[in-house]
């Protein structure tokens, strides 16, 4: 993904996909903005969480966050909804402070299922 000429900013989101079973595990690092929705939606996509093998709950690892606006909280919301659409659970886990407060002051942290770290969501998500 490229930024918009003469924008300064160049996009800086790292997406890992790993597969344990029926849950995917996606580590996120960097920006969640404006500029790099289109690289975690990208990466869903392609990297085939929403299909087969059956998926039966996808894990955000927002371990490597370091910045998220208000779009990044929306693709987020975006991605509960098409997992929930999909019968597919979502988890966010290792939720860094600056995340957990924006979550907490929007009320989505009611809406996810957060868990302290990557080990506890698969453990939450075998039992889905």
């Amino acid at each position: 993904m490229t930024s918009p000429p003469g924008s300064g900013h160049r996009p800086n989101l790292t997406v890992s996909l790993v597969r344990r079973d029926r849950t995917a595990v996606v580590h996120l690092g960097g920006e969640l903005d404006l500029h790099t929705v289109p690289v975690l939606r990208d990466a869903l996509e392609s990297g085939a969480v929403w299909g087969p093998p059956a998926t039966r709950a996808v894990i955000l690892d927002l371990g490597g966050i370091t910045f998220c606006d208000s779009s990044g909280l929306g693709e987020l919301i975006a991605v509960m909804k098409h997992g929930q659409a999909a019968g597919i659970r979502l988890l966010l886990s290792t939720v860094p402070a600056v995340m957990a407060r924006l979550l907490a002051i929007t009320g989505l942290d009611k809406a996810f299922v957060v868990c302290p770290d990557t080990d506890e969501a698969l453990r939450r998500a075998a039992e889905s």
